[in-house]
């Protein structure tokens, strides 16, 4: 059974139809129930000639009472800059410890 001109193009006008439908939605949002655990990362503090000035530790976690961050900064003379802090999204976004050694 060959198609026809006329159902292939009803075929493609209903195809269309679909589509415009589908496009035209409201997309919902995805509530994740389920976080990565952690991240850790090694990044390097530069002058603005790009010069490294100290090497870096990022460490970011989740606990119960929100998401952990932790930056720790040291450099080849041994000063050392450290930055934590404890962030929460519910019930507004707040960030409830901050501290810096």
């Amino acid at each position: 059974m060959e198609s026809t001109p006329k159902q292939l193009r009803s075929l493609v006008i209903l195809i269309a139809i679909a589509l415009a439908v589908f496009a035209t939605m409201p997309a919902r949002a995805i509530e994740w129930k389920q976080f990565e655990t952690a991240v850790r990362g090694y990044p390097v503090m530069r002058d603005a000639s790009g010069s490294r000035i100290a090497d870096g530790d990022f460490v970011q976690w989740i606990e119960q009472d929100g998401l952990h961050v932790q930056i720790t900064y040291v450099s080849d003379n041994g000063r050392r800059f450290e930055e934590a802090i404890v962030m929460q999204q519910r019930p507004r976004a707040c960030s409830d410890q901050v501290e810096v050694a």
